[in-house]
């Protein structure tokens, strides 16, 4: 005769859903920081170079927190400029941005 027995994992005192999971992976990409490389040719487009990992991030002015159409001076887009930024699921994209002031 079997008799079937439950056995569970040792429990950590951790326990992650998968939202959990996904939030804690935004909150890694939350605080990007980088400058302004340059000015794209596309109009639009701007490039920042991240501190860290010296990635390169092309970011539209859609991107960019309480735009409204301003030109690029107006907002304080210019090479050696201050950008945080943070990208999505991909981590290639940015998502949102914001020029430091």
């Amino acid at each position: 005769m079997l008799i079937a027995t439950f056995a569970s994992p040792a429990h950590n005192g951790i326990v992650l859903n998968n939202f959990q999971g996904d939030l804690i992976n935004l909150a890694n990409s939350l605080n990007l920081e980088g400058k302004i490389s340059r000015i794209g040719m596309i109009p639009g487009i701007f490039y920042v170079v991240e501190n860290t990992n010296l990635r390169t991030y092309g970011i539209d002015l859609g991107k960019l927190e309480g735009y409204r159409g301003e030109t690029f001076r107006e907002i304080g887009i210019k090479v050696g400029a201050t950008v945080r930024f943070r990208t999505g699921e991909d981590p290639r994209i940015v998502a949102s941005a914001s020029v430091v002031r």
